[in-house]
Formats: structure tokens, C-alpha cells, sequence
């Protein structure tokens, strides 16, 4: 145990000063003389400190030669310090005590840094035990219910349906995924209903009550934080403590979330007021004329298709002889599809004020304030949460925000969130379980654009592909690089290493038709030797080869078979054997002028290379240069005597249009006419 003490015949400041800080630190402004204590771990502690005959103390502390003030009071404290140096402590400067003041530094516990840093904020009555991973949210001395929903959802009147009262614990910087947690009850208000919500960005939910003496619960995590919301439903009528424990990340989602956008807007025009919370579209004080929002929106503009311009021209009329004035606010966005959450609010509903959404093709009607239905006050008037899909054709999303006639009342038009989404269907397949998906039935085209897969490999795989009409078939690993790109066809065999993976069909029809797919998956490099020829067996068929060289597809090495337990296998493709004829590989792919295929392996002993290809010519190389190649033929046979060393096989066409090819490739330590 460091005890420091508050009497008086302390050390003299300016020596503490010179001793550990160099005289660097402004330490003569709390006092002349004082008592410290120093340590030399760091990391995130907890500090247990018991303060005797004090009610309020204020100790220095000091992390190498930044100081900071820490408040303590009578008995036991705790408190989290990030510390970061190993000199570190406390400095307390004397003060006027009936009796002898200590300062006791009980107990120091270094607190584990989680896997992924995460970071929380409380409202009410919150304790948070880090060090046993326990949470309890208290009904009791909670805060007022609207100021809990100020503080959460920007609305003050957002909770209030659900009690009177309510603490909060909010968790950010989580890895997006599902969550379950256990939620157990400390004491239950046995004359009320009390709740706990829990809320991930999308939806508000009630996940247990006071009636409810334990529960297991799972939660989506989509934006990477969670709410968990305790509501006292009837002040002063008894307790409820929600305690959560045992909380733990279970899988990823089977879908891809949205992605939130910035509410700044890139540019605006009259009242807007925006920050990371929300934006505020208003016709109040600033509005500027509807001939000004005309023009600086561009919408006469005259770069634009006819059909486009006349359609704006009937609009921009509509607006001239319909609106006075108003306000906007501009993203600049790509093409795709996107997600507003709104509301609209109005201090008078006899006038017909609206809301534009305008992406610089179409200018398009939202909502007027007809729609602000729930009356909060005796002069205001709100709708409810509304959620819009928006197609941006466009650059842009420009919202508009238009004044009828009458400049006496307000309307405002608040911005919830914005959000890019995934026009796309999702699955989650996974080898663990064994890949045989049966048929998947989709559709691409017109609003659907892109057909989206989760794929996770256990263990090394070739995946099969099925699909009844030709898309364009690209795959990801969890870096977003493209592991495979291929366009239009209707089928893909490829290997893929242990990892997680996105499969991605896109088509650019603007037609919606239905498709159907087949996926499947086999171990690719768990087959038996084979020690009887002839006949040569029929190897496994690749259909996905690197675009250059720094991509090619590995095969691996072939090595003596005598020195590789009489098997010669680390071959990554195809047949090895224990007889002289050591390979044999077969690829099949589309290819078309302008790209490229590459594959690479590795021979740890001389070998004759006999290769027959049909639709596609042929380039052998080495680390010196071109060993052989095909002259332009398509088709034909290429023999060449390879010493040890990497090699890569390149394969490229002249042919214009999307075409078939196949390579058989036959290696052999001595026999130059092996499969002939």
C-alpha cells in the first residue's frame, strides 16, 4: 500500500519538481511543498484509492510530464487511467484538516485491452464493472424520459411512449455482426413494467422486462454501436437493475449494411443547419426566392437530353407559379441507390409547403406538409419517422424545401440519416457446414442490380458456379481485392484458399429477368496418388487464372517423388504421381482480345513440358525471358525441356468477342512424349 498525507512539513516542491520532471512541470501554482507517489506499470488501469477524514480532495496526476487533476472523496475510489509512460503517480498538496488526512493506493489492476477497441458513454444510473465484463442499468435516479431521447435520437419526444424515466449505456466502435449477451435481473419493480431497449441504428426493440427473470438475447450490430436503454415506466413506483453480462460477437451478418453518409451537405442555400447528428431544411428566416433556387440548381440547365429538359421546364413552371421561396441542400453523390430517414414539421398546416428531391435528371415530389399528422404542441405539427429508397440517376441529391404562399409559418424538414444500400439479395454460405446450395432463384436487372454472396472457406475449396443465363461474375477476398473477374458466363470453377470471400453477379440489362443459380464445393487438394499408367486419368478442370503476373494462379511445386514421401505431391492443381510422369493439369476459361491469363509453378527437377491448347495462344516463360510460345496459333501443341526453376504459362487471343479455351498440360521427368 502508497499512502500520501495531507499534514503539513512536506517536501519542498521545486526539489519533487527537479527530481522527476526535469523542472518541466508548473507545479509552484498548487503549492510550496507536497507528498508523492510514483509507479512504473502502464496500460488501462484500474486504481482503487481509500481517502480517510477528507470529504473532497483533488490529487495530481501526473504520466510522465503531463498532469491532470483527479477529483476523490471520502472512501473508496475507483478510477480508469489510460496511462502511457512507466512514471507515473500521484501529487497531493496539503490542506487544513481537523484530523490527519490519508490517501491510500490500494490496489492497481491492469485491465486487458480487448481484441477490437471499443468505447461507451453513460446517461443515469449506469455502473460498469470492465474488469468481469458486467453492465447494470438502474431505473433508479434515471434521467427524465425526453432528455434521454434528446440525447440518443436528437428528439425529445421520441421515448416518451415508453416511460418516465430512463438510463442508457451506449457501446460504439463494435466490429459489425450479430451479438448475444445475457440479461439477468438484480432487483424488479414488481408493480410496474419497467423495460430494456435495445437499439442499432434501424429499429428501436423491446428485448426483456421486470417480469422477466433471465434472458439470453441476440442483436444485430449494423452501424457499429448499440443502444441498451432501461426505462422506468412509472417514477417513483420501485426499482428494476437489468444486469448484462457475457457479451460476445457470433457470427457476421447475412447481409451487407448500409453505409451512412456524411448530413453535411457539399453545398446549400438558404436556412439549413446541419451537423454529424442530423440536417435542418427549413422555409424560415434566410429563405431565399424560387427564381434563385431555380438557377442555382441548374434546372434550366441546357447540357441535358431534350425529354429531360422539357420535363424540367413543366416542373420549374409548376414551382414559379406554386412557391415563393425556400431553402435546399446538395449532396454530391454517385449513381446507385440510397436511404433517407425523415420528418417534417410545421407551425401551419392550411399551407401546401412541400419537399423536392431533385439528382440533377428528375426533380420529383416527397411529401408536403399535409402529412404532419401528429399535432406535439398547440401550434406545431409533425410526421412521423418516414423512410424514402431514392434512385440517383444523377450526381447529385439535392433536397428542396419550398414556402406556398404565405411567409407567417415555418416547415422544417430534418434529416434523419442518409445511407448508400445494396440493391442486392444476400446469402451467407459457409464450408464448415458443407456447401450444396440447391437453387437459388434471383432476379437482375432494373432495380436489381448486383446479386450478392458471403462465402467462408474452412479449408481450401474449389467452388462451383451454376447459373442458367450468362452475368458478369466477380469475387472478392476480405481485403476488397478482386480475386476473379470474368464477364458474361454462365458457369466458373475456381479454387480459393481458406478466407472469407464476396461473390458478386451484376448484369447491365435494364431488363429484369429471373436467374437461377448452383453453387458447390469440393476439397481441391485432397485426392489419392495415382500409381497406375496408362491410362492417363482425367485431372480436376481450373477456370480461373491470375490477369497478370503478379496475380498468376500458383500450381505449387513438383519434386522428385523419391524425396517426397514416394508421391511427389505439393502440386496445386490437377494429377501428381509417384512414376516419372510427375503432372498433368487441365484449364478451361473465356477469354478475349485485350486480357490476359497467367498461371506459375515450380519444378525442382528437370522436366519435359508437353502442353496442348485449342483456342488460345500460348507463351512459356522464365525469370530470363520467352522459353517457347505458339506463333499466333490457336491451337495446336507446344513441347519444351524445362531445367529446375518458376515458370508461368500466359494465354491470350486475338479473337475480339468473349471465347472458349482449354489447356492440357502434361509434365514428365523423362519421358518428352508423355500423352501424346
Amino acid at each position: 500500500m502508497n499512502t500520501l498525507l495531507t499534514a503539513e512539513n512536506k517536501t519542498d516542491i521545486n526539489i519533487i519538481n527537479n527530481a522527476y520532471f526535469n523542472n518541466q512541470l508548473p507545479l509552484e501554482k498548487y503549492g510550496q511543498e507536497a507528498d508523492i507517489v510514483r509507479f512504473d506499470i502502464n496500460g488501462l488501469l484500474l486504481i482503487s484509492i481509500n481517502v480517510k477524514n477528507a470529504n473532497n480532495l483533488t490529487l495530481l496526476l501526473f504520466d510522465n510530464q503531463e498532469i491532470s487533476e483527479v477529483k476523490v472523496k471520502e472512501g473508496i475510489n475507483q478510477i480508469y487511467c489510460q496511462i502511457k509512460s512507466n512514471s507515473w503517480g500521484f501529487i497531493l498538496f496539503p490542506i487544513e484538516t481537523k484530523d490527519i488526512s490519508t490517501v491510500n493506493i490500494e490496489q492497481i489492476n491492469i485491465i486487458p485491452s480487448p481484441p477490437h477497441p471499443v468505447s461507451y458513454w453513460t446517461i443515469g444510473n449506469v455502473n460498469i464493472d470492465i474488469i468481469n465484463r458486467i453492465l447494470t442499468l438502474s431505473t433508479n435516479k434515471g434521467r427524465p424520459i425526453s432528455v434521454v431521447g434528446n440525447e440518443l435520437f436528437n428528439d425529445r419526444d421520441y421515448l416518451r411512449d415508453y416511460g418516465v424515466e430512463a438510463s442508457a449505456f451506449v457501446l460504439n466502435n463494435l466490429p459489425i455482426g450479430v451479438y448475444n449477451f445475457r440479461v439477468d435481473l438484480a432487483r424488479k419493480d414488481s408493480n410496474e413494467n419497467d423495460l430494456l431497449l435495445a437499439y442499432n441504428g434501424e429499429k428501436l426493440v423491446t428485448i426483456t422486462d421486470s417480469n422477466t427473470e433471465s434472458k439470453t438475447v441476440e442483436v444485430e450490430v449494423i452501424y457499429g454501436y448499440i443502444y441498451l436503454i432501461a426505462i422506468d415506466s412509472n417514477k417513483r413506483s420501485g426499482i428494476t437493475e437489468f444486469i448484462i453480462s457475457e457479451v460476445n460477437r457470433v457470427k457476421d451478418l447475412d447481409f451487407i449494411p448500409p453505409q451512412p453518409l456524411s448530413l453535411i451537405p457539399d453545398e446549400s442555400l438558404g436556412r439549413v443547419i446541419a451537423n454529424r447528428r442530423s440536417a435542418v431544411i427549413s422555409t424560415g428566416t434566410n429563405s431565399r426566392s424560387i427564381s434563385t433556387i431555380i438557377s442555382d440548381l441548374s434546372l434550366e440547365e441546357k447540357e441535358v437530353p431534350a425529354y429531360i429538359q422539357e420535363e424540367l421546364t413543366v416542373l420549374k413552371n409548376l414551382l414559379v407559379s406554386n412557391f415563393t421561396e425556400g431553402s435546399y441542400a446538395v449532396w454530391n453523390l454517385e449513381q446507385g441507390q440510397y436511404r433517407l430517414k425523415w420528418r417534417l414539421k410545421t407551425t401551419d398546416k392550411t399551407n401546401f409547403d412541400s419537399v423536392y428531391l431533385y439528382d440533377g435528371e428528375t426533380l420529383e415530389l416527397l411529401t408536403t406538409t399535409t402529412n404532419a399528422t401528429i399535432q406535439y404542441s398547440a401550434t406545431q405539427w409533425t410526421s412521423p419517422e418516414t423512410t424514402t429508397d431514392i434512385n440517383i440517376q444523377g450526381n447529385k441529391l439535392a433536397i428542396i424545401v419550398l414556402d406556398e404562399q404565405s411567409k407567417t409559418s415555418t416547415t422544417n424538414f430534418e434529416i434523419v440519416s442518409l445511407e448508400k444500400i445494396e440493391t442486392s439479395k444476400s446469402f451467407l454460405i459457409d464450408t464448415a457446414q458443407g456447401i450444396n446450395s440447391g437453387e437459388i432463384n434471383f432476379s437482375l436487372g432494373a432495380d436489381f442490380t448486383v446479386f450478392h454472396t458471403l462465402i467462408k472457406c474452412d479449408r481450401p475449396q474449389e467452388l462451383t458456379i451454376e447459373i442458367d443465363k450468362p452475368v458478369i461474375i466477380e469475387i472478392t477476398n476480405s481485403d476488397l481485392e478482386v480475386v476473379c473477374s470474368r464477364e458474361y458466363v454462365s458457369g466458373l470453377v475456381i479454387c480459393l484458399e481458406m478466407g472469407e470471400y464476396a461473390l458478386n453477379l451484376y448484369t447491365e440489362s435494364t431488363i429484369e429477368e429471373d436467374y437461377q443459380l448452383n453453387i458447390s464445393t469440393t476439397d481441391f487438394n485432397e485426392f489419392e496418388p495415382i500409381y497406375s499408367e496408362p491410362p492417363y486419368p482425367i485431372a480436376p478442370t481450373l477456370r480461373n487464372l491470375g490477369d497478370d503476373f503478379a496475380t498468376a494462379f500458383d500450381f505449387g511445386v513438383l519434386k522428385p517423388w523419391e524425396t517426397d514421401g514416394n508421391t511427389g505431391q505439393t502440386w496445386q492443381m490437377g494429377y501428381v504421381y509417384a512414376t516419372a510422369h510427375l503432372g498433368h493439369s487441365t484449364i478451361e476459361n473465356n477469354i478475349k482480345k485485350g486480357l490476359i491469363d497467367v498461371c506459375t509453378f515450380t519444378l525442382e527437377e528437370t522436366s519435359y513440358l508437353n502442353l496442348f491448347h485449342r483456342g488460345v495462344m500460348v507463351t512459356i516463360i522464365d525469370e530470363n525471358g520467352i522459353i517457347a510460345h505458339s506463333n499466333n496459333n490457336e491451337t495446336g501443341q507446344l513441347q519444351a525441356t524445362l531445367e529446375t526453376g518458376k515458370y508461368y504459362l500466359q494465354f491470350a487471343t486475338n479473337n475480339p468477342e468473349l471465347s472458349n479455351y482449354s489447356v492440357s498440360i502434361y509434365l514428365s521427368n523423362s519421358d518428352p512424349n508423355y500423352a501424346d
